[in-house]
Parts: structure tokens; sequence; C-alpha cells
């Protein structure tokens, strides 16, 4: 206890450079969490289907499962998602986006009004829901497949003004071909930077997991704002995206259907032949009307290759970021050690050893340290609230969190080293005469 006090009595007699140092330490953690960050988000969107790209099957774009004969194809067949997994050769899952048969009459925008009402919905199978969770503005992503009562969406608006907990009444038509009134609970709200899984409006020759995800904000621009020849995008008109669960929607008899252009994932058991994939990708032009799939290993290969030449190119940076903070600790730990030579001297004549001594100045510099890291968690917690970071990809989160403590525990390290390297050689007489 004795040691604390100490430690804190001469953290408050050398305040204002403890103060710099400690600003010159949340400098160094922020950019340590931003670079971090920098290099996470080159694989983050690759990570929720890392197991699905690394298996077998097949990367396609949706277009329209067997064009007009849709309406007989569905008297055999519930959905077209049957369909697809009965036609082709040990296929496991699909994960992509669909568009339900359903409308929405009464949109109501942030002027009070329905004029130039632009909407589009979409939903995903669980499948999707439950592997990725695209960044929310507020509320949350789908925790079920809601009630017999209503069911979950959450929206990307753009001059609407919904909030959470609103509903929206929309049309809806069965597998019956009945029409049904179906009401919809918001529970959240993306932002327009959020990436939808499905939904890359580009066409590559050869995609990799990029190819997945589009953001919102242009997947809106590009459905509800459509440019014409001569016209720019009318993208201060009002629009709102309405995602959905499949599930949801499948307990309520809705009809759902590949959506044009999505891109799909489809997933084939380990132990398919290189024949049977074959025919898959054959079957799978046909049916969904589009050009053959794109085998997964390819896709994971091409995957791999885009993360390694993104990480490779951060690495020099992160080196040389790495090397400038470890010589800002240095000076930040000599400077500290030099304010406190003298007191060092008068408490060893006093009796304290030189490891006591030592493990005063640990104490200091983790105090600093704790100052720091907390200061660092609070300034990026306030950005992300005051939407400060919107355009950025700095967030807070574990690897984010444990560079800053393997960061710390350097610093600590140099506090402790650099003390032992100046005490050791000099003795109490002298750093009294020189202090």
């Amino acid at each position: 206890m004795t040691l604390f006090k100490l430690a804190w009595h001469s953290f408050r007699r050398n305040l204002k450079i403890n103060l710099l140092i400690i600003v010159q330490t949340i400098i160094a953690l922020l950019i340590c969490i931003a670079m971090v960050c920098s290099a996470t988000s080159r694989y983050k969107y690759y990570l929720p289907f890392r197991d699905v790209l690394e298996g077998k099957g097949m990367f396609c774009t949706m277009q329209n499962v067997m064009g007009k004969e849709y309406d007989s194809v569905m008297v055999d067949y519930r959905n077209q998602q049957e369909l697809v997994l009965d036609r082709l050769y040990r296929v496991e899952e699909i994960y992509t986006r669909y568009e339900p048969f359903l409308s929405f009459d009464s949109l109501t925008n942030s002027d009070g009004g329905i004029r130039d009402k632009r909407y589009a919905c979409i939903s995903y199978d669980d499948n999707v829901l439950t592997r990725y969770t695209p960044e929310l503005a507020a509320g949350r992503w789908f925790s079920s497949s809601g009630s017999g009562e209503h069911v979950e969406a959450v929206i990307c608006q753009r001059g609407y003004g919904y909030k959470l907990g609103d509903h929206l009444t929309g049309q809806a038509i069965t597998y019956e071909n009945q029409s049904l009134t179906v009401d919809v609970e918001i529970v959240g709200i993306l932002s327009e930077s959020a990436k939808l899984f499905g939904c890359n409006g580009e066409n590559d020759s050869y995609p990799n997991f990029k190819n997945l995800y589009q953001p919102a904000g242009e997947y809106m621009t590009a459905q509800l704002f459509p440019e014409e020849p001569g016209e720019e995008p009318e993208e201060e008109k009002p629009g709102i995206l309405i995602i959905l669960s499949n599930q949801a929607l499948d307990g309520m008899n809705v009809v759902t259907q590949f959506a044009p252009d999505a891109r799909a994932l489809i997933s084939c058991q380990d132990s398919i032949s290189p024949q049977s994939e074959t025919l898959n990708n054959h079957q799978i032009s046909m049916l969904l009307d589009t050009a053959e799939g794109q085998s997964l290993p390819a896709v994971q290969e091409r995957s791999m290759r885009y993360i390694t030449n993104q990480l490779s190119m951060l690495a020099p940076v992160l080196l040389c970021i790495l090397c400038l903070t470890c010589m800002s600790f240095v000076s930040g730990s000599a400077i500290i050690t030099k304010r406190n030579m003298h007191d060092f001297g008068v408490y060893f004549i006093c009796g304290m050893r030189w490891n006591r001594c030592m493990l005063l100045q640990l104490y200091n510099s983790v105090l600093i340290s704790l100052i720091s890291l907390v200061s660092s968690i609070l300034l990026v917690l306030i950005c992300g609230r005051l939407a400060i970071l919107r355009d950025t990809v700095i967030t807070l989160g574990g690897w984010q969190l444990l560079s800053s403590l393997v960061l710390l525990t350097l610093n600590l390290v140099v506090s402790v080293l650099l003390p032992v390297a100046i005490l050791r050689r000099t003795t109490p007489n002298q750093i009294l005469k020189t202090n």
C-alpha cells in the first residue's frame, strides 16, 4: 500500500509531464487500433462464410428459375430452393438473397406524405441471418423468426422517419395464390454503408468473397433510383429497403423467390465427385438462366490471394508504426525515470532497495497505462456514437483490445528495463549529486 501511495504522490508531483506521456500513449493506442481495424477489415467479410468457401460447391449468380414455367414448377415444388436442391447432386445448402411476394402501399416518408414512395424488399434464410450481421445504426439484427402477429424487419431508409418499434403493413401472396395482410415490425436500422450479402451489382469473371457484398446505399440507389439516359440518379427522393426473414415468411405461407442478379454460394458434400460437380454447373446454368458457376475452391484461392496481398501491403506500415511506438515509449520512460531519479536516491538512503524503486516505477507506468487505455476506449466509443467514424473502418473489438494490451505490456516492460539499466550503474550519492 505504501508503494501505491508513493507512486500516486510521484504521479501528482510530475503531473504535467505525465499528462504529456498519457497523451502520447493515447495517440499510440489510437493508431494501433486504427491499423488493426485496417488489417481485420481485409478479411472481415470473409470470416462469416469461411467454412463454406473452404468446402466444395459453387459460386453463381441467380437469375430466374425455369423462366416462364415458374407457375407450373410451384405445383410440384413449394419454393425455388426446393427445386434447385432436388435437381442438383449432393447439395447441402444455398446461401443467397431472395425477394418475397410482398408489397407496401402505406409507407409514409418523413414529410408525412407518401408521394414518390420507393421501396425494395429482400429476405434471407436463417443460414445467412445467423452467420452474418451487417453494421446497425440502431436496434438489433434478427433474433427470431417473429411471432404469429408480426414479422420482424431490419430497414435502411433515406428520406423516411421510421423508428424502432414502428409497424408497416404489407400485402403478400401465398403459395395458395391468396392475398394476405402482413404486419411488419421494425427491430433494426442499417446505415447506408452497411454491406448486404448477395447484393453485389458488379460482374467479375474471377470473383472472390468481396463479390458477395454490396453497401446498402449503393443497392438502394441502383434499385430505387435507376439512372435514366441523360439524367442523374435522384438520390434525394425518399426510399426504404426492408429486410425480412424467410423462415418468418414461410410460416405465413408467403411466396419467396431468388432475387435477380443475387450472388449465391451453393455448398456440396465433401464426397461429391468431379463429374457430379460438372453436372451441377451445367444444371445450375439451365435452372437459373445464368452463366455456369465458379467452383468454391477457385473462389477460395482468389479470396486468400486478395487477403494476403492486402496484408502484405499493410505490413511495412505496421512495422514502421511499431518502431515509432517503441521509440516513443523508450523516450517517455526515460523522461519519467530522469524526473524520479532524485526521489529514488532519497528512498534508497531511507532503506528502500533498488528493486523496490523499480517496482515503484512500474506502478507509475501502470497508472499511466490504465488512464491511457480507458481514455482511448472512451474516445473511440464517443466518436462512434457521434458518427465521426462512420466513413472509416475503425471499431472496437477483441483484436483491437488485445493489440492495445500487447502495446501497453511492451510499454511496461520498457518502463522497468530502462530504470534497471540506469540504477544498476549508479550509486545513491551520484544520483543526489547529479539531480
